[in-house]
């Protein structure tokens, strides 16, 4: 089995393939990409009432048309629906306005050329398994890199707030001090040094889950899982 990409380029042939490295939510190993403008705006909205007053809520102080405000708000209550029902019968990520879209095969397949027909212009990047191989790591837990590592496992970090930040402070310093055995991005490093306290999609590598262990005694509320790295060319 190789990657068969041709469905998705007759959709949108300027769509970008990347390889999928794990299974989402334990079940997928699709994954599409949409940016989607106002996404953002219905992402938390409940019903149509909702949908609005986080417009008004964005647009309030702005000099913009009526009518293209009028236009603007029919467009945004369209996408609620649609994602809605998307949500149906797959699962729906939305952060900013990148909208992330798993499922099986067959469901993205019918989604995208009925429900999602409109927006195939707007789907960016598709994640597919490259081959049987990869799809059988992948179906027993692993996660894939393309490049060596010394490391042995990654590890997730709950996505969402946490009520305080010194927590992940001790844990930034602890990670500081076995540079060896832990290893994080700049980036979220950084996150951490300046007291952010919203964390989506961040992760580390370990060597050993010994020091797992120690850092969910300094952060309890840290880790969501971990998974085996598997490296493969």
């Amino acid at each position: 089995m190789k990657m068969d990409t041709s469905k998705w380029t007759n959709l949108n042939p300027c769509i970008q393939f990347k390889r999928t490295q794990k299974k989402y939510y334990n079940r997928f190993s699709i994954k599409l990409i949409y940016t989607i403008r106002g996404a953002s705006r219905i992402a938390y909205a409940r019903n149509h009432d909702d949908v609005e007053y986080r417009y008004r809520l964005k647009f309030v102080d702005r000099q913009i048309k009526t009518t293209e405000q009028f236009k603007y708000l029919c467009y945004l209550k369209d996408l609620f629906d649609v994602i809605n029902k998307v949500k149906q019968v797959a699962r729906v990520r939305i952060e900013s306005d990148t909208v992330a879209i798993f499922g099986t095969e067959d469901v993205l397949e019918n989604l995208t050329n009925g429900l999602l027909s409109t927006y195939n212009h707007l789907l960016k990047t598709v994640y597919l398994v490259s081959n049987e191989q990869e799809q059988k790591l992948i179906d027993q837990g692993y996660i894939l890199l393309r490049r060596p590592t010394d490391f042995q496992y990654r590890v997730n970090i709950r996505s969402g707030y946490f009520s305080s930040n010194s927590g992940l402070k001790s844990f930034l310093e602890y990670a500081n001090n076995l540079p060896e055995d832990i290893q994080m991005t700049d980036y979220l490093k950084s996150r951490i040094r300046s007291g952010h306290k919203y964390f989506s999609g961040s992760y580390f590598y370990i060597k050993d889950l010994k020091v797992l262990s120690m850092i969910m005694l300094i952060e309890p509320t840290l880790v969501k899982s971990y998974q085996k790295i598997k490296v493969i060319q």
